[in-house]
């Protein structure tokens, strides 16, 4: 129906009357009027759509059909009640795990082309039987399905999906899928026959007390060895593929047992099965193979919990953009790849910011709780910046990149831990080497037990039966994946709450570190200096003196200036006051300072070493007092002094206060004068403290530290502290906006909050004590497990068990650290009042 020949109380798309109320879009087209979500995210969907009609004919769209067939648009007032209750899309939560009760299906949507398309996949999929909770993400082309697996299959929901014209296909490889598929169906089968297999046996069984009769064997064998083959052919594949595929690469692992201990079953039972005798171990045979199936089925599904909370972190990688240009200045969806530095994009409310930039117009609140760590939503206007991974809780933001999608901050992050999962510690290396040589050991103590009873005398059952259960309860795998599975866990976590890991072994430090360094400026203070005076001597007035600092900061080459924040302060003083740079000849950046050639003279900004001041004519030319000094010098003559405050960060004195509760041994190091750092040190209750210190300096003071027997964390700046950090046990920086590649550290706080030391502390506590936990438990089931089976006390069955108890309860006791709560790491140490450093 034509919307200009509608009732003004008609929706604008289905035509049916606005009796649950009015639904509209935004701007330029707020003019219009919607009975449900439905229909206005719809009517959005065709406005985005390239091949569109004139919305006139909206309702002739086979859009409009497939969503009316899927009852996602009402087709009578009936279907208007129940879709007008729908959550409106600005509402949607964030993709999370699916309920409890259902089974979770991760798929990958290709063709969306604005978020109401997320939204209308969303409202058909709830609307089918069997479907608990959908959640889709236009950003990242993902969708999540929890439903009920008795009620409904992925193939029905892939489908309709399908029918609303969208491909849908699964998140993790195909190949994968399948194999995970093919796995429980060989495990539903083998279980099955071994049922089957344990039922004939017991009949069987009853030879050994009544005469069956040659006949009466073989009627009963007969049916056992042929399902029993089944079970070890079929059922036993993969076992025995990666078992032949270890054995060759030359790095065995349980498959390998398990194969030889049940080909070795198999393969006696089968001799005495054509010999007519009912000593048969078909029935072991056939419950090893399904117990390995089962246990490897739980386990993988353990492993993906645990692995689910780091995916959710990569899932946050956009795929789309909505790119500003000048035929779509209200932006048109385009890849994410094709955003360039000085692109501008539109992000609108419940969106996520896919790059780095600066907003060019609009305002609105952005949570950075992804990066940070920290839920606490932050007031953006024009002018200010914005950091890709953040999600625009209100407004409407255009921004201009300043990095592409994949040199945003969230691109940097991915890299960073990407490049942690790869890389092994000096612990897993060690574990690796020893498992070189379990399963070598383990077939050669199985040999020996078989070979020792057979020179005992046992007869051949029982010592193959013996040596079976020692080759099937030893537990590798235990051993091999006590380490990685906490890796996975810890990168995740520390994820969660706005800590970058670099390297993992920081989760093996942290825990036993005992000296803690602190850097000053921007580590324990904000590095947000604020000019408070200008004394300046005869030679030059205070206007002068700003605007020749302002000309020695910024770069006459490029118009930039320096990064310090020194720099950015007197180059902000300089533009309140509206003075100019003046100009600057033969600029140089030294460690400590800038120089340069004004008039024909050298001139110098710096620390008073850097410009040549001996201490009494500094101490004796500026202020008096605690505060930050830098030193201004004309042909090497004192000409200004700029005295700056610095104000302590949240949370310095609370951290300080429980790592000295701890028991570990503070320092503070600084480049800066004797009085600020004096003064930081008594507010922060700190005895050990150096100022005046060069890079090289900090370097060689935790070297001797180190030499000295402690454990040594450095915090600081990951990028002016370098040096410092480099030297240490464990490198800490706070994240102060440099390219993450840059930084030399093993973990970075992105919230820039000394505090989250503390939480990376209780986490790394955790981990560490999860992993001792596996390992010790690995280890101690080895040591005890073979030489009980050696001895005869176990049968192969209860073995097997064993074996997989363990695997399982490494995988599980990991799994426990990923379901605790966040909150639990978090320090609860609460913020106490903290000052501000300056001229006293």
């Amino acid at each position: 129906m034509d919307s200009d020949h509608r009732s003004a109380a008609a929706c604008d798309l289905c035509g049916l009357p606005l009796t649950q109320g009015r639904f509209g879009l935004p701007a330029p087209h707020d003019n219009l009027a919607f009975c449900c979500p439905g229909c206005s995210m719809v009517y959005s969907m065709l406005l985005e759509a390239a091949d569109a009609p004139e919305p006139a004919q909206f309702s002739a769209t086979d859009l409009y059909r497939r969503c009316a067939a899927a009852g996602v648009i009402p087709t009578t007032p009936a279907d208007q009640a129940h879709l007008s209750k729908r959550p409106h899309p600005s509402a949607a939560a964030p993709l999370a795990p699916g309920s409890k009760a259902g089974v979770d299906l991760d798929l990958r949507v290709d063709g969306m082309w604005c978020p109401a398309c997320a939204w209308v996949i969303e409202a058909a999929l709830s609307r089918q039987a069997g479907v608990l909770h959908a959640a889709c993400r236009f950003a990242t082309d993902s969708l999540r399905i929890s439903y009920h697996p008795a009620e409904t299959s992925p193939e029905t929901l892939i489908d309709s999906v399908a029918r609303l014209g969208y491909a849908a296909v699964p998140r993790e490889s195909a190949a994968r899928a399948s194999d995970r598929r093919q796995a429980f169906i060989r495990f539903f089968i083998c279980a099955f026959l071994s049922m089957n297999v344990m039922m004939f046996s017991i009949a069987l069984y009853s030879g050994f007390f009544i005469d069956l009769g040659a006949e009466g064997v073989a009627s009963i064998a007969g049916p056992i060895a042929v399902m029993a083959s089944v079970v070890y052919f079929y059922g036993g594949w993969p076992i025995h593929r990666r078992a032949w595929s270890g054995l060759r690469a030359g790095a065995a692992g349980m498959e390998a047992l398990i194969s030889i201990g049940s080909t070795s079953a198999y393969g006696y039972s089968l001799y005495q099965w054509l010999q007519g005798s009912i000593h048969l171990y078909f029935d072991s045979v056939s419950m090893l193979i399904t117990l390995v199936l089962l246990g490897k089925l739980i386990e993988g599904h353990a492993k993906r919990r645990v692995q689910d909370a780091l995916t959710s972190l990569f899932d946050l990688a956009p795929r789309k953009v909505r790119l500003c240009t000048a035929e779509h200045p209200r932006g048109r969806f385009v890849s994410a790849e094709q955003l360039r530095s000085g692109d501008r994009f539109r992000v609108t409310a419940m969106e996520q910011i896919v790059a780095d930039g600066r907003v060019a117009a609009g305002s609105g609140e952005v949570d950075e709780a992804v990066l940070t760590g920290e839920a606490r939503p932050m007031a953006v206007r024009p002018g200010e910046t914005v950091r890709g991974g953040g999600r625009l809780l209100s407004g409407d933001l255009v921004i201009q990149a300043t990095a592409a999608c994949q040199d945003s901050l969230l691109g940097q992050m991915l890299t960073v831990v990407s490049a942690s999962l790869d890389r092994q510690t000096a612990a897993e290396e060690r574990t690796d080497r020893w498992l070189r040589f379990f399963v070598p050991l383990v077939t050669a103590l199985a040999a020996g037990t078989l070979i020792f009873g057979l020179l005992q005398g046992w007869s051949t059952a029982e010592a193959l039966l013996r040596a079976i259960t020692v080759l099937v309860i030893s537990c590798p795998c235990a051993l091999g994946i006590a380490i990685p599975l906490a890796r996975v866990a810890g990168l995740a976590l520390a994820s969660a709450k706005g800590i970058l890991v670099r390297d993992f072994k920081a989760f093996e430090i942290m825990p036993v570190v005992d000296t803690v360094v602190f850097d000053k400026t921007g580590t324990l203070t904000t590095g947000r200096w604020r000019l408070e005076a200008v004394h300046t001597t005869a030679e030059l007035d205070e206007a002068t003196a700003v605007a020749l600092a302002f000309g020695l900061e910024v770069d006459g080459g490029t118009g930039a200036a320096s990064p310090h924040p020194v720099a950015r302060e007197i180059c902000r003083q300089a533009a309140e006051r509206g003075l100019a740079p003046l100009p600057i000849t033969a600029r140089r950046a030294g460690g400590d300072g800038i120089s340069g050639t004004w008039q024909g003279r050298r001139v110098r900004i710096g620390s008073r070493a850097f410009c040549g001041l001996p201490p009494a004519t500094a101490s004796s030319s500026g202020p008096r007092g605690d505060g930050s000094h830098v030193y201004l010098t004309l042909a090497d003559t004192l000409a200004a002094t700029f005295s700056f405050a610095d104000p302590l960060r949240p949370g310095s004195r609370s951290t300080l206060k429980a790592l000295s509760q701890s028991g570990c041994d503070l320092h503070l190091i600084t480049g800066d004068g004797v009085g600020p750092a004096r003064t930081v040190a008594a507010r922060l209750g700190l005895a050990h403290w150096q100022a005046e210190r060069s890079p090289l300096d900090k370097s060689a003071y935790i070297k001797d530290l180190r030499q000295a027997g402690g454990c040594v964390a450095m915090v600081g700046d990951g990028v002016n502290d370098a040096a410092a950090l480099d030297a240490a046990d464990l490198g800490v920086a706070l994240y102060a906006g440099h390219p993450l590649g840059h930084e030399v550290s093993d973990i970075t706080l992105m919230a820039g909050d000394p505090r989250q030391l503390l939480t990376f502390r209780r986490l790394a506590a955790a981990v560490h004590r999860k992993i001792r936990q596996n390992l010790g438990w690995s280890l101690a089931y080895n040591l005890v497990s073979i030489p009980v089976a050696m001895g005869g006390l176990l049968s192969p069955l209860v073995a097997v068990c064993a074996m997989l108890a363990s695997s399982l309860s490494v995988t599980l006791n990991t799994y426990a650290l990923v379901k605790r709560r966040a909150d639990g790491f978090t320090s609860e140490v609460p913020p106490m009042g903290d000052g501000v450093i300056g001229p006293q």
